[in-house]
């Protein structure tokens, strides 16, 4: 495709550490194997605009975490997953 002769940019030839898609209706994570024994986390992020919540990740060890942005809230709560842990920042 142009200005691309012989490779195509959009197409990802190895596997990667991460995956992500943004514009969700919640928050979820999991991990899966890929080739070889490759281990792919896949991350679920909520819309903004409608849950107030970000998502960090732990570029070491691929744990995420959200963080909420809301004046209505507790300052700190632990979601029931073993990965993820819920913070609030108050405005």
């Amino acid at each position: 495709a142009y200005p691309y002769d012989g490779e195509e940019p959009f197409v990802v030839n190895c596997c990667p550490d991460v995956v992500f898609t943004g514009n969700q209706d919640a928050f979820a994570t999991r991990t899966i194997e890929g080739p070889n024994d490759h281990r792919v986390t896949l991350i679920s992020v909520p819309k903004f605009n409608t849950t107030n919540t970000c998502v960090l990740m732990n570029l070491k060890t691929l744990k995420c975490q959200t963080m909420c942005f809301s004046a209505n809230s507790t300052p700190l709560e632990e979601e029931s997953s073993h990965e993820t842990k819920k913070q609030h920042a108050f405005l």
